[in-house]
């Protein structure tokens, strides 16, 4: 996965499903999240899969990282602006 940026999920997280997933890094480079496109294996061939949806993977990747530097870390709930719920 590391060197062509996502990884091919063959039917692992539900029968008859087929997902390609990227990472999310953070500021410091570690995964925090995961973008997942997610198709029903009986609708379309693992070939297809692995042409059609990589692609568009690194653009959306890029626009939640973009998002994540502009807003900063989540904050957990009831911990806003140094208040405790």
């Amino acid at each position: 996965m590391r060197r062509q940026g996502y990884a091919l999920v063959d039917q692992e997280l539900a029968d008859g499903l087929w997902s390609v997933v990227a990472p999310v890094r953070g500021r410091d480079g570690e995964v925090g999240a995961g973008v997942n496109i997610a198709v029903h294996a009986g609708r379309t061939s693992v070939e297809s899969v692995r042409r059609d949806l990589p692609p568009h993977l690194p653009a959306t990747v890029a626009r939640i990282d973009a998002g994540l530097r502009i807003t900063g870390p989540a904050r957990a709930a009831g911990h806003d602006s140094g208040t405790h719920r």
